[in-house]
């Protein structure tokens, strides 16, 4: 059965309550309308009649340095995904293109996309921090620098 899906950037608490199924409760409503910038740990739970999750996508940004934390919640019945996304503070909300070409998808499937949009992004983060790595090796371990420890470590010691 083909989902429906309905995506909230920066909703405000009515929006939200007017979207999501009528069995969500005050808090889980509560919980998506919160901070985004509070939440570093993922959050999937099981209610009465849907599934509640919260996740973060990590979106590296090299040029300062840093790593941007979006968040996305997710409200799943056996018919409807609502995502709600919140805007970082330093840096775009997370994109859901992964589910704009979804077509007919079920909800479990358009959930699996989202969660492996997310693992994604932590290899992302790996491959950043790889590249900083690579780029501080030569300053530091390789090269000159090098032959100058070496003949630091092989020249007597000067006594006074």
């Amino acid at each position: 059965m083909a989902a429906r899906w309905l995506d909230l950037l920066d909703p405000t608490p009515e929006e939200l309550r007017s979207a999501l199924p009528p069995q969500v409760g005050p808090d889980v409503l509560e919980e998506l309308a919160a901070d985004p910038d509070g939440r570093a740990r993922p959050l999937l739970e099981a209610h009465a009649g849907y599934a509640f999750g919260v996740f973060v996508s990590i979106l590296p940004d090299p040029s300062e340095d840093r790593f941007v934390n979006r968040q996305i919640g997710v409200v799943a019945t056996k018919e409807l995904l609502v995502t709600v996304r919140r805007t970082p503070v330093d840096g775009p909300p997370w994109d859901p293109a992964p589910l704009r070409t979804a077509g007919d998808d079920p909800v479990g499937l358009l959930l699996h996309r989202i969660v492996d949009d997310v693992a994604e992004s932590y290899l992302d983060v790996v491959d950043a921090a790889d590249a900083e790595i690579d780029e501080l090796e030569p300053e530091h371990v390789c090269g000159a620098d090098i032959a100058d420890i070496a003949e630091e470590a092989e020249a007597p010691e000067e006594v006074e």
